[in-house]
């Protein structure tokens, strides 16, 4: 089967995709942190940041190890009830909005690792 002529002068690019443009760049990019938030749930999504791909992917291990550092501190620090039920499941809901963001990782952190 013979190839078929390219009869435009323009180079030839899939229908499905377009050329990124410097200002489609941002976008991409902010795509791509969205992507790595979701898909490292055990990572601090305020780290995971960057101005190029390669930043953004490095970034995601440092993201990971502060995690678990809050994690390995708050699983030292949280006392354990005789009933075995943690200390959280006795206290009020804390009001969010009053909460700094280190605190709501740090609670975010200890929800998880409590049930």
């Amino acid at each position: 089967m013979e190839p078929t002529a390219n009869t435009t002068d323009a180079p030839y690019t899939p229908a499905a995709t377009k050329p990124v443009t410097e200002t489609d760049a941002p976008n991409e990019l902010a795509r791509l942190r969205d992507l790595l938030i979701h898909t490292h749930p055990d990572a601090v999504a305020g780290m995971i940041a960057g101005h190029s791909v390669t930043e953004l992917i490095e970034s995601v291990a440092a993201a990971k190890a502060e995690y678990a550092r809050i994690a390995a501190r708050l699983h030292a620090a949280a006392p354990v009830r005789a009933g075995g039920g943690s200390r959280s499941s006795t206290l009020p809901a804390p009001d969010l909005a009053r909460l700094s963001p280190i605190a709501k990782i740090t609670l975010g952190i200890h929800d998880r690792t409590s049930q």
